[in-house]
């Protein structure tokens, strides 16, 4: 079994993952990153065959809304869905949806430990002033490429067809993203950020729209990173920081904790996250990692609101009700309040509408809208657009025992299982009609196959397995 989690000690390079069993019920699943076996090829275009060294693959949550993209364990990156304007990263700028999956490694056969991707919220994902994917690689560089520069999001000059390093004086330890900036922690404990400013301040850097065409770092001594939607945090020893966009006029996101209606354009003070960071020791630490002192283990934000990963797999969460933003009942929904689930939680993943919990059990639990979205009946697996429970976590008897991992771009979910098949299932493009979004799966970020498109691309698609040759599965 594939361990969810991948994480380093601080001050130390990525090592790859292997498996390892939940510890108990209680126990948040992790696992370290062993050496990278030196199996990585530069496999552009690849159209794999049975034969192919086998890779296990693991489905990634970005905020590039219909670009789909796995992680290998020899660390290369499997890209499919929309890969218009550089963002397969083969040096072409087009390759269309219904290409084989794409196959890359990073400059110098270097591992890929993680990505993030930006794209705009709820509008169209193939707009080149605003798309961009970036990967961290083992050894703490960092690479972008995808869209251009026009908002800062490359932070660099150069192709921008093929990853090209940024430069960041120390090793990066952590990388993250809003849905139009880059936040990077180094192994030292400073924090960088680039790209759009969005009018929210996701940048972090002064004003609205802040933005310099390289990294800026706008703090220090800091433990860990994450980033909402629309803003950024960072917790150090002490101290929650918190700035972007609180989106006070729907309730949704306001990500202080604070109850604080107010955009933030510079870091500034959680009195929330303040609070939960006294053990929060030492700095350049990805959050949630092994040996991570740190009870706060994940934050993340969708749409609607946001939600924390604590201690012993509890969950708060805070938001819109009214838009099935929080999973519980309205009493409390500005602030941060634990949600009722049966298991303990070891990871949280969002799309755009609805938020995705991996439960102890290896079972999935969500809460959230499918009204726009478009994802599998939580009983029956056929395609809804059916709402979840506002007052509620939904247990997904579809997706039940074996998840070891899950993903998500935009609309469309990811759940990896143990034998090492990824069902995905929505596809909506994010395009906003009088009418809602466009649910459709036009650019194939739900497929069933590695060498071409078997998933009719013109609708929705319900839960749908993709085996990728060579990597175990049956």
């Amino acid at each position: 079994m594939r361990s969810p989690f991948k994480g380093h000690p601080a001050g130390r390079a990525y090592r790859r993952v292997v498996p390892v069993a939940l510890l108990g019920a209680t126990l948040l699943a992790a696992a370290l990153l062993p050496t990278t076996a030196g199996a990585w090829r530069d496999r552009a275009m690849a159209n794999m065959s049975a034969t192919t060294t086998r890779v296990a693959w693991t489905p990634q949550f970005t905020r590039l809304a219909g670009t789909s993209i796995a992680l290998g364990d020899d660390g290369s990156l499997a890209i499919w869905g929309y890969r218009g304007n550089g963002l397969s990263g083969t040096g072409v700028a087009d390759v269309p949806a219904g290409d084989p999956i794409t196959v890359i490694g990073l400059p110098g056969r270097r591992a890929a430990v993680k990505v993030a991707g930006t794209s705009p919220d709820a509008s169209t994902m193939d707009d080149p002033d605003r798309i961009a994917l970036a990967a961290l690689a083992e050894d703490g560089n960092v690479y972008t490429w995808g869209g251009n520069q026009t908002n800062h999001l490359m932070g660099r000059s150069g192709d921008f067809t093929k990853p090209g390093q940024v430069s960041i004086p120390d090793p990066v330890a952590d990388l993250v993203s809003t849905s139009a900036a880059f936040i990077a922690l180094t192994e030292t404990g400073d924090v960088y950020t680039w790209g759009y400013g969005n009018g929210h301040g996701e940048t972090g850097q002064g004003s609205a729209d802040g933005s310099e065409p390289t990294p800026k770092r706008i703090l220090t001594g800091i433990h860990s990173i994450a980033a909402g939607m629309w803003n950024g945090w960072a917790i150090k020893q002490g101290t929650g920081y918190w700035w972007g966009w609180a989106n006070a006029g729907a309730l949704a996101s306001d990500p202080s904790g604070d109850h604080a209606f107010y955009t933030a354009y510079a870091p500034g003070q959680s009195g929330f996250l303040t609070r939960r960071s006294a053990s929060c020791a030492g700095v350049g630490f990805r959050m949630g990692e092994p040996g991570d002192p740190c009870p706060i283990k994940r934050l993340t934000g969708h749409t609607f609101g946001t939600q924390m990963l604590y201690a012993n797999g509890e969950v708060y969460t805070w938001g819109s009700y009214y838009d099935f933003g929080i999973g519980r009942s309205q009493s409390g929904q500005d602030y941060p309040t634990e949600v009722s689930i049966p298991v303990p939680i070891v990871d949280i993943v969002p799309t755009s509408d609805y938020v995705m919990l991996l439960g102890a059990d290896q079972t999935v639990y969500s809460f959230g809208r499918y009204s726009w979205a478009g994802g599998p009946d939580p009983s029956s697996g056929r395609l809804s657009y059916t709402n979840m429970s506002r007052d509620q976590v939904t247990r997904w008897s579809q997706l039940a025992g074996g998840v070891v991992a899950l993903g998500a771009n935009g609309f469309t979910g990811h759940a990896l299982y143990d034998d090492n098949t990824i069902y995905s299932w929505g596809g909506g493009d994010e395009s906003q009609t009088s009418g809602g979004a466009v649910r459709n799966n036009l650019y194939a970020a739900v497929r069933d196959g590695f060498a071409t498109n078997s998933v009719a691309t013109n609708q929705g698609a319900g839960r749908t397995g993709l085996a990728f040759p060579g990597s175990g599965a049956p």
